[in-house]
C-alpha cells in the first residue's frame, strides 16, 4: 500500500499542487524524520506546538517565532528537512497552471485547484500503477472538501478525460485531515513553498533566487525521472 501526501501552494503567476508518495512501511521514518527537525528546532527555542511549515519556517512565525531575524538558523532547519527527506523511500510529484493563460483559455470553466487536482491524480495514477500498487490519498482540509469529493467520484465513472483519460482505479480513496494530525502533508507543505519560490525567483532573477535553488536541489534524489514537476501553460 503506498500513501500520497498531498497539499496546495500558489502565488500571483502559479497554483500548484503536489505529493509526497511513501509505501507503508516509510511511515515510520517520516514520524522520525519530523521528531528530529522539531526536536533539534525546540532546542533553539521553537515551541512545542510549532508544526513543519514552509511559510512558519521560514517567515518565523506560528511558533517559530524564536527563529525570527536568525536566516541562518532557519536555513539550517530547512536543509535538515530537506536531506531528510532526500534519504527516505519517497517520490515527489508536482503539477501546476499558469493562472493567466488558464483565465484566458476557459474563463471560468476552469478552476486552478481542480486543474491541478486532477492532473496530480493522473500523476499519482500512473506512479502507482508503475509500481503495481494501490493508494491512499491524505490531502490538507481545504473549505471545499466536498467538491473535491464529488469530482474525484465522477473521474473514477467517466475518468479524469484530457490527455490520459484515467479512472484512478489504484487510488483508494482521498481523505482530509488537519495538517497538525499528519507528518507527511506538513512535509509537502515544506516541498512546495521551496518549489512556490523557486518558480518565483527564477522569473526574478534575484539574488536570493540562488539559495533557493540550491535547497530544491538537494530534493532531486526524489524526483524520477518521467515524473518531474510540470507546470501547464494553456
Amino acid at each position: 500500500m503506498l500513501y500520497a501526501f498531498t497539499d496546495e501552494s500558489y502565488n500571483n503567476l502559479f497554483y500548484l499542487q503536489g505529493a509526497l508518495i511513501v509505501d507503508e512501511s516509510e511511515l515510520v521514518n517520516l514520524d522520525h524524520l519530523a521528531h528530529t527537525v522539531l526536536s533539534h528546532a525546540q532546542a533553539l527555542g521553537v515551541s512545542e506546538s510549532a508544526e513543519i511549515h514552509g511559510h512558519s519556517i521560514m517567515q518565523g512565525v506560528h511558533g517559530w517565532e524564536a527563529l525570527s531575524g536568525k536566516l541562518n538558523l532557519r536555513l539550517g532547519i530547512y536543509k535538515k528537512l530537506l536531506k531528510g527527506i532526500a534519504g527516505l523511500k519517497t517520490t515527489l510529484l508536482i503539477q501546476g497552471v499558469e493562472i493567466e493563460s488558464l483565465k484566458e483559455r476557459y474563463g471560468r470553466e476552469e478552476n486552478p485547484h481542480f486543474v491541478t487536482f486532477r492532473n496530480l491524480l493522473d500523476s499519482i495514477e500512473f506512479w502507482a500503477n508503475l509500481k503495481g500498487e494501490q493508494v491512499t490519498i491524505i490531502s490538507d482540509q481545504i473549505s471545499y472538501e466536498a467538491k473535491i469529493m464529488k469530482h474525484f467520484a465522477m473521474y473514477q465513472i467517466e475518468s479524469t478525460k484530457g490527455k490520459y483519460h484515467n479512472h484512478l482505479k489504484s487510488i483508494i480513496k482521498v481523505e482530509h485531515i488537519e495538517s497538525h494530525l499528519s507528518v507527511g502533508v506538513q512535509l509537502i507543505d515544506s516541498v512546495l513553498y521551496i518549489y512556490n519560490r523557486l518558480i518565483q525567483k527564477e522569473i526574478e532573477q534575484s539574488r536570493a533566487g540562488e539559495e533557493v535553488k540550491k535547497l530544491w536541489q538537494m530534493l532531486q534524489p526524489v524526483i524520477h525521472q518521467g515524473f518531474e514537476p510540470r507546470i501547464w501553460r494553456p
